[in-house]
């Protein structure tokens, strides 16, 4: 099952924003930095207003929609080498079986977001003493 998260945002500098989430229950954390592009995109699918065009996100979850599919959750699983990318994961419906799908964790993130549906974090990517949402600027 998945756990409760709790998503925040914040602008580091010029290039760099950082995403952070933490369990609720546990108070685990995860974090991690991306571009401005990709920030924006995220805090635009995290908005509830409504946008004059639907954003790519909203395309891509009535697109699956449309087929009889279903996003089931999004994944953060892990860390690819010794950088700072990670890998992520759409898991799929369609037809009684699931299917995943590599994404970018930010794109995850922005479809859990649209699409209201749990996100996972890999255990060893959680943190038990991570940063406080309380240190976020």
């Amino acid at each position: 099952a998945a756990a409760e998260i709790c998503l925040a945002l914040s602008r580091r500098d010029a290039d760099r924003h950082m995403v952070h989430l933490r369990e609720i229950a546990t108070r685990r954390c995860f974090h991690f930095y991306c571009g401005l592009i990709e920030y924006s995109t995220l805090i635009a699918s995290l908005r509830t207003c409504d946008y004059p065009r639907p954003l790519v996100h909203d395309s891509f979850v009535d697109a699956i929609e449309a087929i009889g599919s279903e996003i089931r959750f999004v994944a953060i699983q892990s860390r690819i080498g010794d950088s700072a990318v990670y890998k992520a994961s759409l898991a799929l419906r369609v037809a009684e079986q699931t299917h995943y799908v590599d994404v970018r964790p930010t794109d995850a993130l922005s479809l859990a977001a649209r699409a209201s549906v749990p996100i996972v974090i890999a255990d060893d990517l959680l943190e038990p003493d991570g940063l406080s949402l309380d240190d976020i600027d």
